[in-house]
């Protein structure tokens, strides 16, 4: 099993096909009750995420879950990197995680990077994690990242509209290199699943695009998530895809289509590929000028 759960919905609002909010605690045990059982096992999660890592305390699910969790922009932030893992490990209720993660590259890539990496990895061998790494946005910070740094995991955005992490020399590196590869936006926050008429009219310039993403679907004679899902099965250096829902009844139509697209990526590669956007004004949520939750 791929799919990783991501919680980011535990603690905000987040993505714009979010009509629902935060997830309440009860419904929260119960979706890791059902990924569990689906055999999920990994969690996502980071300090970012409002509560997230305290719903997941609560809960005691860093019992039942590797959890990867991430630590916040440096530049906002005074304390050191080892006294922020000890507040998430406090909310989570746990003394170790499986990874941590720097949220933003820009704090590895910049004048302290250095410093910061070296601070990160006393934790590894502290045994207070067992893998480090980084959330990136783009390959050229990947690249950048990768000649610098040992990174055992990294997190990349993935789906039907950006695919440029599944670059042939990109995918060599990561493998030549050992890297654990955890994707990321696979739905690109839902957008993929929205009806076009329901979209913000930002997105009426994409709508070509958008449009052809849909049709594929009418062709292939398959659901929107079904097709989104595929990209996971088509590139085996994908070791987790991170998905978040709000509903046990989402994730069990996750984890359904999930399967489902594993039989779709076998016969349709070539034209989930011709998917492809480069335009980062589509594939870069931060660059959507519209408001959301």
């Amino acid at each position: 099993m791929k799919l990783a759960l991501g919680t980011v919905q535990f603690g905000i609002d987040y993505g714009i096909s979010n009509r629902q909010g935060k997830v309440v605690l009860h419904e929260v045990e119960n979706i890791l009750s059902l990924a569990r059982a689906h055999g999920i096992t990994t969690l996502d999660t980071a300090a970012a995420y409002g509560d997230s890592e305290q719903a997941i305390g609560t809960l005691n699910a860093s019992s039942g879950f590797s959890i990867v969790t991430k630590i916040p922009t440096l530049a906002k932030v005074t304390s050191t990197i080892s006294d922020l893992l000890e507040i998430s490990l406090a909310h989570l209720k746990t003394k170790q995680v499986q990874a941590l993660m720097f949220h933003s590259a820009k704090d590895l890539l910049g004048a302290k990077g250095e410093h910061y990496y070296q601070q990160a990895s006393i934790l590894k061998q502290q045994g207070k994690i067992n893998q480090l790494g980084v959330s990136v946005y783009n390959p050229k910070q990947l690249d950048k990242l990768m000649q610098k740094f040992d990174l055992d995991i990294v997190q990349v955005p993935l789906n039907c509209m950006d695919q440029r992490f599944t670059n042939t020399e990109l995918r060599q590196q990561l493998q030549t290199k050992k890297i654990e590869v955890h994707v990321r936006s696979v739905f690109l926050q839902g957008l993929l699943l929205m009806p076009l008429p329901e979209l913000a009219p930002y997105f009426q310039p994409f709508h070509p695009q958008l449009n052809s993403f849909h049709a594929l679907c009418k062709q292939l004679n398959c659901q929107a998530l079904t097709l989104a899902l595929s990209i996971i099965h088509q590139n085996p250096f994908i070791n987790k895809a991170v998905i978040g829902c709000c509903s046990t009844q989402q994730l069990e139509q996750i984890i359904e289509h999930y399967y489902l697209a594993k039989k779709l990526s076998k016969t349709h590669k070539n034209a989930i590929a011709q998917l492809s956007c480069s335009n980062e004004a589509l594939i870069n949520p931060s660059n959507w000028s519209i408001q959301y939750k």
